[in-house]
């Protein structure tokens, strides 16, 4: 896959390890001629460059056209919408990614073109939130713009979950029971499938149902 990363640095930086591991092709556009030259140090064989991704010369100067992505991570949502709308309309970028500081603007994004968007505010917010809401929960992950949410669950002991079938859980309806984790090997679940202390439950549901999810598993 051929990818861009406009703007940004911690976050550049974890994603063009992970994405050089997995073998594809980035191109990093940033504004921070230091930070542009250690990115080059680090990753002499990436194509690093310092510049602004909201100019139409420096894009034209990455030859990006036809690239597979584009994610933009900028904390100006003006540079970000921007550039995401040039590489989309000018360059052909097939998908575009952009994270939304401001809340209000994910809708204009969306209308725009952007294809998707990460709310910082809004995914921080629910992630507070769902970590005060259950101890017992490991981890949240929202999908695209939120309403499907998929959760990590530990069965703790005494949960009243523990030697039922799936099938005989009171689980919503709107649930999947993706997969499960049992002393650290992955099991793919049936309705016979029974629920063990200390099971990580990978379950995907609707965001309205997960404290319903949660109680049945845990309490």
């Amino acid at each position: 896959m051929k990818i861009i990363l406009l703007d940004g640095q911690r976050k550049v930086g974890y994603l063009l390890s992970a994405f050089i591991k997995s073998r594809h092709k980035i191109v990093v556009i940033n504004k921070d001629l230091n930070f542009c030259k250690h990115l080059s140090r680090l990753y002499p064989q990436t194509i690093i460059i310092h510049g602004d991704g909201t100019d139409e010369s420096v894009l034209q100067s990455a030859q990006i056209d036809d690239f597979d992505l584009s994610v933009h991570l900028s904390w100006d949502d003006k540079d970000n919408l921007l550039s995401a709308m040039l590489l989309k309309k000018a360059h052909n970028v097939k998908r575009t990614v952009s994270l939304v500081n401001e809340h209000e603007n994910e809708e204009v994004f969306l209308a725009l073109g952007v294809d998707a968007t990460i709310d910082t505010a809004k995914s921080l917010a629910n992630i507070i939130e769902q970590q005060a809401f259950v101890e017992h929960l490991r981890s949240y992950s929202p999908i695209e713009n939120g309403g499907v949410v998929i959760v990590n669950v530990t069965i703790p002991s005494k949960a009243s979950a523990i030697g039922v079938k799936i099938v005989d859980l009171p689980l919503p309806k709107e649930t999947i029971v993706s997969a499960i984790f049992r002393h650290e090997k992955p099991l793919i679940p049936h309705g016979d499938t029974v629920i063990e202390e200390g099971d990580h439950v990978i379950v995907t549901t609707l965001e309205k149902s997960q404290a319903k999810l949660v109680k049945v598993l845990c309490s």
